[in-house]
Parts: C-alpha cells; structure tokens; sequence
C-alpha cells in the first residue's frame, strides 16, 4: 500500500516530468532529471516530515474576479485558472457577499445615519 510520502515523491516526479518536457527535454531525459531529483529528497530529506504550505490563493481568486468581470463563462475561467467550477462559484460568491452589508439594512448595523 502507497505511503503518504510516496503520494508526494510521485506529485514532485509528475511535476519534474511536466516542467522538463515543457522545457524541451526528450522522455528519457525528463524521467532521468526526476529520478535525481527523488534521489536528492530521499537523502536529504528522507527522515523529515515536511510541511508544503498550499500556494496563495489571493492570485487565483484576482484572476477568477478579473475574468468573471471581463464576462467569462464559468467554464471559461475555471479552464485558464486551473480550478473547478465549484472553486469559481465560491470564488464569486465570497466576493459577492463581502461587498454585501450585513443583515437586512433594518437592524441598527444597517442604518447609515
């Protein structure tokens, strides 16, 4: 059974593989390149738990926002930012709701006196 660490040497080997080949280099040679790089992690890291925090999400949630006004479809946007399109409503929606006020306008938070 996969370890949690294998589940990750695989994602930094998929991720080598795309950017050699992105870079031009032949199959054999991306393959060669992400073994050296697993070899690498595994001595010099391979007894340490290591914390890979998540990106930021600020960029995504500007480029989603910046093509919802632009007019995009939801597919559209969720195809070029690399999200679902359950990301993309979330996305929308959170911006929606902040720039909403709170309540029904009637509580005394909602009175502009």
């Amino acid at each position: 059974m996969p370890s949690e660490e294998d589940d990750v040497l695989a994602v930094i080997v998929d991720a080598a593989l795309l950017a050699a080949r992105a870079e031009g280099l032949t199959v054999p040679a991306a393959q060669r390149l992400a073994a050296k790089i697993c070899e690498r992690l595994r001595r010099e890291l391979g007894t340490l738990r290591v914390y890979v925090p998540a990106a930021d999400r600020a960029a995504r949630d500007r480029a989603i926002l910046a093509g919802r006004l632009a007019g995009d479809s939801r597919a559209t946007i969720a195809a070029r930012v690399g999200v679902s399109l359950d990301t993309v409503d979330r996305v929308v929606r959170r911006q929606t709701q902040k720039r909403r006020p709170p309540g029904n306008g009637l509580a005394p938070e909602g009175w502009g006196l």
